[in-house]
């Protein structure tokens, strides 16, 4: 088996990040717009998800967990 190229080696292992910080992007793009209690959502969505991703690392897990806890609470709204 051939080694991959050292730039796609890279790209793995900066894909997640780039994920996470463009999933951020989008969800906090309305803040300024939002009343609080929609921003409140909006941020234990975020910290939810920045807070399973620091406990297990695994950025398919922490997106799920979050996005259930943010759809979870507008539901409750």
């Amino acid at each position: 088996n051939r080694a991959l190229p050292s730039w796609l080696n890279r790209c793995k292992d900066l894909l997640p990040c780039a994920f996470m910080a463009i999933l951020v992007v989008y969800c906090l793009k309305a803040i300024p717009t939002s009343s609080f209690v929609e921003n409140i959502i909006t941020a234990v969505g975020v910290i939810t998800t920045m807070a399973i991703h620091a406990w297990k690392g695994n950025t398919i897990l922490s997106v799920v967990c979050g996005s259930a806890a943010y759809i979870h609470l507008w539901n409750l709204l």
